[in-house]
C-alpha cells in the first residue's frame, strides 16, 4: 500500500483560461472521477495526447476534486489579484508535476503544486511560470523544525515559510 501524497494545485492565469479548463475539468469530474476516480491520468481526460516516452506516463490521480468555497464551489477566484482555480488530488508516495505541466501549456496558464507526504519527508511546491519548472522543497531538517514535542505538525507555520520561499524564488526569476 503506497504512502499518499496529497496535492493541491492552483492554476493562475487569464480568467477565460480559467473558465476553460474549469468548464472541461468539470465535465470530466461528473462523467469520470466523481463516479470512479481511481487511478486517472487528468491530462489524458482532458483530452492531452502524452507521449510514450513522457515523464507524464502513469502520473496517476486519486481522490480528485475542484476546491471552492460554498458559494463559489469549483468555481474560478477572481477575487484575488492573480485568479485562479484550484484541485485537489492524492498521489503515489510523491507528487508528479509532468501532467500538470501539460495542462497548464494546453490552458496557456501557470501554476503552484503544493504536496506534502510527511512519512517519506516530501513537503513543498512545484512552481510553473514562464514556461519553466521549478521544484521548492524542504529539507528533512526544515521539517523537523515543525514538528512540536508532542509530533504535531505546524501546517501553518510551514506554510508561511514555504510562501516566503516562494516568493524569494520569483523575486529572483523576476528581476
Amino acid at each position: 500500500m503506497p504512502n499518499w501524497c496529497s496535492n493541491v494545485v492552483n492554476f493562475l492565469g487569464e480568467v477565460p483560461d480559467l473558465n476553460e479548463l474549469r468548464k472541461d475539468f468539470l465535465k470530466v469530474y461528473d462523467d469520470v472521477l466523481s463516479k470512479n476516480g481511481q487511478g486517472e491520468n487528468l491530462g489524458h481526460l482532458l483530452g492531452i495526447s502524452i507521449p510514450e516516452e513522457s515523464n507524464a506516463n502513469g502520473e496517476y490521480v486519486f481522490y480528485c476534486s475542484p476546491l471552492g468555497d460554498d458559494e463559489n464551489a469549483s468555481g474560478v477566484d477572481e477575487s484575488v489579484v492573480v485568479p485562479s482555480f484550484s484541485i485537489s488530488f492524492d498521489t503515489k508516495h510523491s507528487p508528479k508535476p509532468h501532467s500538470i505541466v501539460l495542462i497548464a501549456q494546453k490552458y496557456n496558464l501557470e501554476f503552484r503544486l503544493y504536496y506534502d507526504e510527511l512519512g517519506n519527508g516530501v513537503y513543498g511546491a512545484y512552481v510553473y511560470q514562464n514556461g519553466s519548472l521549478h521544484n521548492i522543497e524542504f529539507s528533512i531538517d526544515e521539517i523537523r523544525r515543525f514538528y512540536d514535542e508532542d509530533g504535531d505538525f505546524d501546517h501553518d507555520s510551514a506554510n508561511d515559510l514555504l510562501e516566503s520561499k516562494i516568493e524569494d524564488y520569483l523575486e529572483g526569476v523576476n528581476s
